[in-house]
């Protein structure tokens, strides 16, 4: 039979809380790394330009997006449950979810889940955007001047909406391809292309 060397033991049992440290550290860093804004984190853009934001699945409030190459992507059940507002450069946002739900009580986006101003210019690339069936309103306004893109993007709900996208601009700023509009509210000065209604 074997006994332990107790002294040993003792100086192997400092050394693990090291490593179980050093392991704990070294995952926060990974994690830290993949720059993913989870659930009830505020979006942010932290550079001047060229901000990569990445939601987690779940429920994120709405966000202002100003800064030129901005790229959200929505991962899993990615919903935005507030009004998006884009007042800049170029920006994409992809797989992103945007809903309004009527139980929500503290909700701003009845009236529009995003607005586009119009010096923007944006791409949304198979995006959703959802409103309960009661709300008046549009899913997408865009400011005359405003620039949009849309591809394989759905438009869906919202029985009592005014339009889809209501843009106050020329028709060919803004584009809707390859996607859906099952609400029923037409688009006001979009070009359509492909759009399974």
């Amino acid at each position: 039979m074997t006994t332990p060397v107790y002294e040993l033991l003792d100086r192997l049992s400092d050394r693990v809380g090291v490593f179980d440290r050093q392991a704990r550290e070294d995952s926060r860093a990974i994690v830290g790394s993949l720059q993913v804004t989870t659930n009830g984190t505020a979006v942010a853009e932290s550079k001047l330009r060229d901000n990569v934001i990445n939601l987690s699945a779940g429920d994120h409030g709405g966000m202002k997006l100003t800064k030129a190459g901005t790229i959200v992507v929505g991962s899993g059940d990615c919903n935005v449950t507030r009004q998006v507002v884009i007042d800049g450069g170029l920006i994409v946002l992809r797989g992103l979810r945007f809903v309004a739900r009527a139980a929500d009580a503290d909700r701003n986006n009845a009236a529009a889940l995003v607005t586009v101003s119009a010096t923007s210019k944006v791409i949304f690339v198979d995006c959703v955007f959802r409103k309960a069936d009661k709300d008046f309103g549009v899913f997408m306004t865009v400011a005359s001047g405003g620039r949009v893109n849309l591809l394989g993007c759905s438009f869906i709900g919202g029985a009592s909406a005014t339009n889809a996208i209501s843009n106050a601009g020329a028709g060919a700023l803004v584009q809707q391809a390859f996607g859906a509009n099952t609400s029923g509210a037409a688009h006001a000065n979009v070009i359509a292309t492909s759009e399974i209604t």
